[in-house]
């Protein structure tokens, strides 16, 4: 959407679709109408700049760290338990004997990458649940905004 004042590429909505705000310069439109830039602050049209989310879910955020460390410490233990193994197999060891001495070290990797995967699903889930926490605040506040008027 392009501002009609400035003509930059900024213009955007804060809930309300017949108001119309320019982020680069402050210019306000409610139903082709312009408004006044008293009327037109972006502190009173946007919701979001009041609230910030802190987690309720600290707990879970330690936890997913802790096991997203352990995970990645396991796959370096895991690689290295591979090397480890193929270098006591013999030189003249078929190809199934060379497998079964990379095997304990990729699977404890293997392992490990679980460990971090379900970490970082663990995090996706709290962010998840803080942004939809903020979402309902915002939508809150902009109804209550929209009653008053």
């Amino acid at each position: 959407m392009e501002c009609s004042s400035c003509g930059s590429q900024t213009s955007i909505n804060f809930g309300d679709a017949s108001m119309v705000l320019c982020q680069s310069c402050d210019y306000a439109k409610k139903s082709g109408k312009e408004v006044k830039p008293e009327e037109s602050s972006r502190s009173s049209m946007d919701p979001t700049d009041s609230y910030s989310v802190l987690s309720n879910y600290s707990t879970a955020i330690g936890v997913s760290k802790f096991l997203g460390y352990c995970g990645w410490f396991t796959v370096v233990v895991g690689v290295i338990v591979a090397f480890a193994g193929l270098s006591q197999v013999s030189r003249y060891a078929n190809g199934i004997q060379q497998l079964f001495a990379l095997g304990p070290g990729v699977g404890v990797a293997i392992s490990g990458l679980f460990m971090v995967a379900a970490a970082q699903v663990t995090r996706a889930v709290v962010d998840t649940a803080d942004n939809s926490r903020k979402m309902l605040s915002i939508m809150e506040a902009t109804i209550s905004s929209q009653s008053k008027n």
